[in-house]
This record gives C-alpha cells, sequence and structure tokens, in this order.
C-alpha cells in the first residue's frame, strides 16, 4: 500500500474514533401513512442519541408525551393522540449488530435483527440542506428503501435499521411511498445517559407469528388495555361471555383500523392503547 494510502486510512480510523467517542442527538421526521388503503398522512419526530458507539432511535412523541403524563400537565386530555411508532432500535456500531424493542400486550419484546446489504449508486444527486448527499438502495422490512446520506458528516449512523453507510444517513424514502425518514437537526451533547443494549428475548419470526395469532382472535386472548395516562384494564377472555369476546374483538379491530401499515411488514409493531 502507498504510504499518503496508510497515512489516509490511519486518519479516517482516528476521525472516527474521535468522532464517536463524543455523544449526538439528531432528529428525524416520520412522514407516513398509517391506513393502507388511505392516502392520508401522519407526521412523527423520532430521535436518534449516539454514544460510546452505540445507538439509540426512539419516539420523541411518546418521551413527551410521557413528561406530560408525569407532570400532570392540563394541556394533556383523553383526546391526545398516543403517537403509533413507539418502538426502539438499538445499534452497537461496532459490531454492526441491531435489536428492535417493542411493547405489545404488558410485555417488552426485543429480537435482532441481520445487518443490512446496500447498493451503493453513482446518481448524481442535488444538494439538500446544504449537504452534498449521495444515493444507495436497500431491502428492509419487506420495503425497498431509497437512502440518501452525506459524508459531510462522517458519523456512519442512521434513522430505524439505517446505518454503516460511509456518512451520515440524510432521509430515506420506501418505493412504495408509505415512509419517509428526513433528517431534522444533529446536536453534539453530553446530555445522554451511557446506552445499554438490550438482549434478545424472541426471534422476530415467533414475534410476528404471535401477533398475527393474536390478530385473528383477539376475543380469546387475555388483553392488557392501557391508555394514555398510563392506567391499565386487564381482560380475561376465560371468564368473559361469548357478547363481551365479540366486543372485544371489535374494540381490537377499532384500534388497528387505524393503523394497519406498519413501517415492518414483516411484523406488526403496535402495541394496544385504548382512548
Amino acid at each position: 500500500m502507498k504510504p499518503y494510502s496508510t497515512l489516509l486510512t490511519l486518519f479516517l480510523c482516528v476521525v472516527s474514533s474521535f468522532l464517536f467517542g463524543q455523544s449526538y442527538s439528531i432528529l428525524y421526521k416520520v412522514s407516513y401513512q398509517p391506513v393502507a388503503d388511505l392516502k392520508e398522512r401522519k407526521t412523527e419526530y423520532m430521535m436518534l442519541e449516539v454514544n460510546n458507539h452505540k445507538s439509540r432511535f426512539y419516539s420523541l412523541d411518546q418521551k413527551k408525551l410521557d413528561s406530560m403524563v408525569q407532570a400532570n400537565d392540563p394541556a394533556l386530555s383523553d383526546s391526545y393522540e398516543s403517537p403509533n411508532l413507539k418502538f426502539e432500535v438499538y445499534k452497537d456500531l461496532g459490531t454492526k449488530k441491531s435489536w428492535v424493542s417493542a411493547d405489545f400486550n404488558s410485555a417488552t419484546y426485543t429480537y435482532e435483527e441481520p445487518s443490512l446489504k446496500y447498493q451503493l449508486l453513482n446518481t448524481k444527486v442535488d444538494k439538500q440542506g446544504g449537504y452534498s448527499i449521495k444515493q444507495a438502495w436497500t431491502n428492509a422490512g419487506g420495503r425497498e428503501w431509497a437512502i440518501f446520506y452525506t459524508e459531510d458528516v462522517p458519523l456512519f449512523v442512521g434513522p430505524y435499521l439505517f446505518s454503516g453507510l460511509p456518512g451520515m444517513v440524510y432521509r430515506v424514502l420506501s418505493t412504495d411511498l408509505d415512509y419517509e425518514i428526513s433528517f431534522v437537526g444533529i446536536q453534539k451533547t453530553n446530555q445522554i445517559k451511557e446506552i445499554k443494549l438490550p438482549k434478545s428475548n424472541i426471534t422476530k419470526e415467533k414475534y410476528a407469528k404471535q401477533i398475527k395469532e393474536f390478530l385473528e382472535n383477539p376475543g380469546h386472548h387475555s388483553i392488557m388495555y392501557k391508555n394514555i395516562w398510563g392506567d391499565t384494564f386487564h381482560y380475561n377472555f376465560k371468564t368473559a361471555s361469548p357478547s363481551v369476546i365479540k366486543q372485544q374483538e371489535q374494540l381490537i379491530k377499532k384500534i388497528t383500523s387505524k393503523f394497519n401499515n406498519p413501517i415492518d411488514k414483516e411484523v406488526y409493531l403496535f402495541d394496544i392503547i385504548v382512548p
């Protein structure tokens, strides 16, 4: 290897190590179509925290909602909408391992996701937000994604499952246009607590099967309902009459009808929230 190539490689390794030794908060906006057959869109905000070669991607809207509940904020009412995208994604940026955590029916499930494979393109892309942009493609969760990233920010991170590209992910767009995740801003911070990576307690396939079986016959499963205030209501199908079972099935159908187009087509990431 030529001397200058060796020095360049060493320099990039030092820069990468230095940057990942610092902490960053990166805000993303998610615009998506919650109901598959309707063109109406919804917007939610999610935060990517990067600290010590680890990252955590979570719902900023849910964090704000939790804070309002804890503070008994008068602005919070029963009509307040709970976000749909309440899952979290953790990454070990060194090993490139990823985990998805989601609550469902009173339990938290965590499964590991395989590393994504990218096709880097040489397509010329106009600058966006003042950043030079490059493009890549990948498949994740039963969707094909166009990914726009920038080498102007040498952090090899991004929202959701996307990371490991030669720069920060600026924007991702599913080719069916159902989901778009866009960069809003980045901030260096010392306010991020140490990110603790979770351990898997289920496989993705088993989790998907469990939810599918529940949705096919919800009235014949025990259900832990929650509202935005954190109150819980338990339904036990073993002691329920046929009319109550039918009532529960109608209620679950009503809840899921408002969000039946999850970001991952292979697993329905949702929790049971009632008004």
